[in-house]
Parts: structure tokens; C-alpha cells; sequence
């Protein structure tokens, strides 16, 4: 039985051993491989790219597409959930919206969430989520929510969807992401 334990101890000091080289090899910060940029700052810079088109693919059609066929009146009915939606915007800007002030006060509301929740958002990543469940959860929202915006029926939850993904991905901001590569020990800094 004493040969048998040491054996075990070394065979688990030999997988500790590779685990912690390959934990090294994977988290270096001498690791430059984005054209001599760490490694992250690829994957940053992919995400950040996808974001911003689809953010502004989206807000180039989304008033085109609410006043020529969202809002007229044989789709509008098909939307889930739309009318207490209306009937918010209407309190908020205190009267009855025509189709063209209807599209542009959800396009506001949409646009405004958009620039503000990353905020709250990035407090949430950096206190409870951490940065790569928070990307993942973000990307995910935002690509089910530009599915989703396909239908007429799920456009509220599409948009719901959107500002949700922005909410906890404060990363298409590139404000989780490089803050976290920025705090890296020994990472070296620009001279710009």
C-alpha cells in the first residue's frame, strides 16, 4: 500500500503541475499574438465590432421599419404586448402619438437605454457576473433579440432583449474588457 500512495501523490503532483503550465500558458500577459497586443484584445475588438453593426444596422432601419410596416394598423395588432406599451408613451408624452412621433418616441426610448444601461451594467459584470459570463450572456441576448426583431409579434421582447444584452455586457462599450486587461500585472504600458 505504500508504494501505491506515493504513486498517487506523484501522479497527482505531475497533473497539478500541467494544469498550473497550462493555467500560465493560457493567462500570460507576455502573450502577444493579436499583432503584438495581448491575446484578449482580439476577442475584444471582435465583439466590439459585431456590436457596433448591429447597433447601427438597427437604428438606421428600425424607424423605417416601424412607419412603413410595424405600426400600421394590420401589423400593429400582431405585437405582443403593444398596447400598454402605447399607452405608456402616450402618458409620457401626454397625448395620442401619430405613427411617425409613436416610431420616433420608441426610437428615443431605445436609443437612450442603449447609451445608459451599460453603466449600471458594468457594476453588475465587475461585482457579480465577471467578464466572461458577462460577454457570453450579453452576446447571446443581443443575437436573440436581433432574431427575434424578425417577427412581429416578439418586437417588443426584441427590443427587450437588446437592451438587456447591452445591460449586462457593458463589454460592447469596451468598458469591462479593457479595464480588466489595463489592471493586469506586469502588463507593459503604451507611451502614448
Amino acid at each position: 500500500m505504500r508504494r501505491v500512495l506515493p504513486a498517487l501523490n506523484q501522479s497527482e503532483e505531475l497533473a497539478k503541475a500541467r494544469r498550473t503550465q497550462h493555467s500560465a500558458l493560457m493567462h500570460s500577459p507576455e502573450d502577444r499574438s493579436f499583432f503584438g497586443h495581448p491575446r484578449g484584445l482580439g476577442y475584444i475588438a471582435f465583439t466590439e465590432a459585431w456590436e457596433r453593426f448591429s447597433y447601427y444596422g438597427m437604428q438606421s432601419l428600425l424607424i423605417l421599419y416601424m412607419v412603413k410596416q410595424l405600426l400600421l394598423t394590420s401589423h400593429i395588432e400582431h405585437v405582443a404586448g403593444f398596447v400598454p406599451f402605447r399607452h405608456f408613451l402616450e402618458f409620457l408624452y401626454r397625448g395620442p402619438l401619430a405613427v411617425q412621433p409613436l416610431a420616433s418616441a420608441i426610437f428615443g426610448l431605445y436609443t437612450g437605454l442603449v447609451y445608459l444601461t451599460p453603466i449600471l451594467g458594468g457594476l453588475l459584470a465587475d461585482r457579480v457576473l465577471g467578464r466572461t459570463r458577462t460577454i457570453v450572456i450579453g452576446a447571446l441576448l443581443m443575437a436573440a433579440g436581433q432574431f427575434l426583431i424578425a417577427f412581429d409579434v416578439t418586437f417588443l421582447v426584441a427590443l427587450t432583449s437588446l437592451l438587456i444584452g447591452r445591460f449586462i455586457s457593458p463589454a460592447a462599450n469596451g468598458f469591462l474588457p479593457i479595464r480588466a486587461l489595463l489592471k493586469r500585472k506586469n502588463a507593459p504600458r503604451s507611451r502614448a
